[in-house]
């Protein structure tokens, strides 16, 4: 919160694995889960000041990754849905 860059780090490095892991779960490839992990750290590093118990940053870490991913895996469903539209007026 004091713009510790040495604590920024630490922060990041410790929940780094955790973080990236929550969207490989959700069947996510590793450039998506890389988003959903730069999402989600610009987001916490946004939101430090509202965080009023730092042994609640893990559980923030967890719901801002899943929420993301599923942001995620909703967009790619979308995406394949109208990808697999019949083409032309004949397909009506």
């Amino acid at each position: 919160r004091e713009g510790d860059q040495a604590a920024w780090a630490a922060l990041v490095e410790r929940f780094q694995r955790l973080v990236y892991t929550v969207p490989r779960r959700m069947g996510l490839g590793e450039a998506d889960a890389a988003d959903v992990f730069q999402h989600v750290f610009s987001r916490l590093f946004e939101s430090l000041a509202r965080i009023e118990d730092p042994a609640r940053i893990r559980a923030w870490l967890v719901t801002t990754a899943r929420r993301e991913s599923l942001r995620l895996v909703g967009e790619q469903a979308r995406v394949v849905a109208v990808a697999g539209a019949p083409e032309g007026d004949d397909a009506y």
